[in-house]
């Protein structure tokens, strides 16, 4: 819709600083919660009205005392310092803005007054009237996009899902996401909720991001060992591979927490990457275990860092793997060191974060390793045990 707006003053024209007053008073005026409008001129940031060396500077005082309060009444008050000089007047005086007189100040800066963004959103409701009884009927701001751009975001997700059901075809949350909001893959991680809510076909339409997850797998599975972090699970599998026990032991990758993931263990939540060649009855036999489709017993051991944290993956893990216990041969290296005299505080690693965990339900992570933890404060990562140390216990 176009705008009648009266023709800038000559005078405002002319003169950059008062436009750029002006303007201030209109940013202050757009923000929703402004309750003052009021400008403190100093001299950092209207140098020209302290410029003595121009006499353009009285001339922009005059058009500010003159024109802006007695004549236009934007300004209403100008607060003089208290007690000031008459060579002191403008000594960082605070101007306020007339409120009253927005609509003026508007018309001649052209500067429409824009809608709050809530009813920016009502207006892009109107659009999409199915959407209203959903969870979109909340306002979702993102910024640089209009309200209007973010609607038809979601209906265009709505008219693709819709299209994969028809055709019994899936997608990824991030792959939903990239290609119905401006290729920003992660712009519905926050948000899996909100579309099924939105579009109940998502439910069976739209699938959870496997978890990837490494893994050495042998011949046979006899046991399986999880390894906090990376280096020392590549560390592992290098030793493994010069141990007879290659054949009949699987170390996997938890990355962490990763592998405490409460669908892990449900196929098509997770995925393996083998590291090593490995025959298709090898990997049926080790994906049976997995997921739970054979009655196989196997040993599964966790070994980590020697902190809270890593005792804490391992009570985790039992949630999963309920008889996972503490690969006792390995921290026993750990705790070698740290009698020793070895280890860091907390605070020199930037663990301070880490509370003592529940006992785990391990015997000698709970008898051992958290006590010992409790009494020294020291930890030690389980990147200090190397290949060698490893052939030996594995051996």
């Amino acid at each position: 819709m176009s705008q009648n707006y009266q023709a800038i003053p000559s005078w405002l024209a002319e003169n950059a600083l008062l436009e750029r007053l002006l303007n201030a008073f209109i940013d202050q005026c757009d923000r929703p919660s402004a309750v003052r409008f009021r400008q403190k001129i100093k001299p950092e940031k209207w140098p020209e009205l302290y410029d003595l060396s121009n006499n353009n500077h009285q001339s922009l005082w005059t058009l500010i005392e003159q024109t802006l309060y007695r004549q236009h009444n934007v300004i209403e008050q100008i607060q003089y310092k208290r007690n000031s000089t008459s060579e002191r007047l403008y000594d960082q005086p605070t101007l306020h803005f007339n409120h009253q007189k927005e609509a003026l100040v508007r018309g001649w800066l052209a500067r429409p007054k824009v809608e709050s963004y809530p009813h920016q959103w009502r207006a892009a409701l109107e659009l999409y009237p199915h959407f209203k009884a959903t969870s979109l009927a909340q306002p979702i701001k993102v910024r640089d996009f209009n309200a209007e751009l973010i609607m038809a975001s979601f209906a265009k997700s709505g008219e693709l899902i819709e299209t994969l059901h028809q055709t019994e075809q899936n997608i990824s949350l991030r792959g939903l996401s990239a290609r119905c909001f401006w290729g920003d893959s992660k712009f519905l991680d926050m948000r899996r909720k909100l579309i099924y809510d939105v579009f109940p076909k998502a439910k069976t339409t739209v699938r959870d991001r496997m978890i990837m997850m490494s893994v050495y797998a042998p011949k046979t599975l006899e046991s399986a060992i999880f390894v906090e972090n990376f280096d020392s699970f590549i560390t592992l599998v290098d030793a493994l591979k010069q141990s007879p026990r290659k054949d009949t032991t699987a170390v996997i990758y938890s990355a962490g927490y990763r592998a405490t993931a409460s669908l892990i263990r449900q196929r098509g939540q997770s995925q393996f990457l083998y590291i090593n060649l490995v025959s298709p009855d090898a990997v049926v036999e080790f994906e049976d275990w997995w997921y739970q489709a054979s009655d196989r017993q196997t040993r599964c051991y966790f070994w980590g860092d020697l902190d809270y944290e890593g005792l804490k993956i391992l009570r985790t893990l039992r949630n999963n793997f309920a008889q996972i216990m503490a690969w006792k041969e390995a921290y026993q290296v750990i705790v070698e060191y740290h009698h020793q005299g070895l280890g860091h505080f907390a605070h020199q690693a930037n663990k301070d974060n880490q509370q003592p965990p529940l006992p785990s339900g391990c015997d000698y992570s709970d008898s051992v390793l958290l006590p010992l933890l409790k009494q020294s404060k020291r930890f030690i990562d389980q990147e200090i045990v190397d290949k060698a140390r490893l052939i030996e216990i594995l051996n």
